[in-house]
């Protein structure tokens, strides 16, 4: 009997949902320009899903003095309308935040990464996505200190815009796949990259 009830209460509190039907709806705005084709279908360079610019900074770690360089700044079509819209809002959790702030408009964007703090041991490099800044603009790293946990601004940065480095690589298709189609109208939409 101890065996069921805790069988019972395992699954009923595992899935914050109890009616498999009911799931949380998206924002209108995200439904409405969502346009995936569900057949799969290879995405040209000229298609509009190809991808957005955005600005990729990658930050290396020096273990011997706990210090923070970024080592790449590009800019390439990697973005989406999601990333785009989620870097206009702080994100209240992970270990690493970064900070865009445009130097004339003033208009700040927002990524992070929620690894834990001992994530730099295990990797030299950090990166971050952003929408691409309409001027020049000022980065800056937020980390958690491995000591005592308590998030630290560890670097900050000047970047002028005509500096960066654009990521020329041409894709001229991009196969993509179903792997299972939803049997939900609206569907969840789960992006697998390879």
């Amino acid at each position: 009997m101890k065996i069921i009830l805790l069988f019972f209460i395992s699954n009923v509190f595992a899935n914050p949902y109890f009616d498999e039907t009911e799931v949380l709806k998206d924002a209108p705005h995200f439904r409405s320009k969502l346009n995936v084709n569900h057949s799969g279908r290879n995405i040209t360079k000229n298609d509009p899903s190809y991808g957005l610019p955005s600005l990729r900074i990658t930050l290396n770690w020096n273990s011997e003095n706990e210090t923070y360089m970024i080592s790449q700044k590009i800019i390439e079509n990697s973005g989406t309308e999601s990333l785009h819209l989620r870097a206009k809002n702080k994100a209240p959790w992970g270990s690493y935040k970064g900070t865009l702030k445009d130097s004339v408009t003033g208009d700040v964007f927002y990524d992070s990464i929620g690894t834990g703090r001992e994530y730099r041991k295990l990797t030299r490099a950090i990166t971050l996505r952003f929408p691409v800044p309409k001027n020049d603009f000022k980065f800056e790293l937020i980390a958690e200190n491995p000591t005592s946990g308590e998030m630290e601004k560890v670097f900050s940065e000047e970047i002028e815009l005509n500096k960066l480095n654009h990521d020329n690589t041409v894709i001229e298709e991009l196969e993509t796949r179903v792997l299972k189609k939803a049997q939900l109208n609206p569907s969840p939409i789960i992006a697998i990259y390879a």
